[in-house]
């Protein structure tokens, strides 16, 4: 399974001079987690509801977001996003395509698909025994 699969493809963005409050506003009214910040198009950081926590409404989002976000492609694995994110203080990862923003993947979504049993799909219930086989083939071991 790969990112593709599992990503949301409408993110929501913000400036980073925008204030707080409307990064508050926004994650309520999406009832998204995390916002991807953006300059001219360009991902500068990531914000979620934890770095608004104990921040004051007049801040500016500059100021609190998480710098150098990771990134990932959309054709990468679900395995390799899991390894991302593993050991970082971060639940998310947006997701590029061709240098522009093409959705994002969160912690949320990797358990959901992991839940389903996407990595690894559950084995089928019968099992098959052959009955017949064909003639043996004989040959030179190599």
């Amino acid at each position: 399974m790969r990112i593709h699969d599992v990503m949301t493809r409408n993110v929501t963005t913000i400036s980073p001079g925008d204030l707080v409050t409307a990064a508050r506003e926004r994650i309520r009214a999406e009832g998204f987690h995390h916002l991807v910040v953006t300059e001219r198009r360009k991902i500068i950081g990531v914000l979620s509801d934890r770095d608004l926590a104990a921040t004051p409404d007049d801040t500016r989002v500059r100021d609190v977001m998480t710098r150098n976000a990771l990134t990932i492609g959309p054709g990468e694995t679900l395995r390799k996003a899991a390894g991302m994110l593993e050991g970082r203080n971060i639940g998310c990862l947006p997701v590029t395509e061709g240098g522009k923003l093409a959705g994002i993947v969160t912690t949320s979504d990797l358990l959901r698909a992991l839940a389903k049993g996407a990595t690894h799909p559950e084995p089928p219930a019968e099992r098959y025994i052959l009955t017949r086989r064909g003639p043996r083939k004989r040959g030179n071991p190599v």
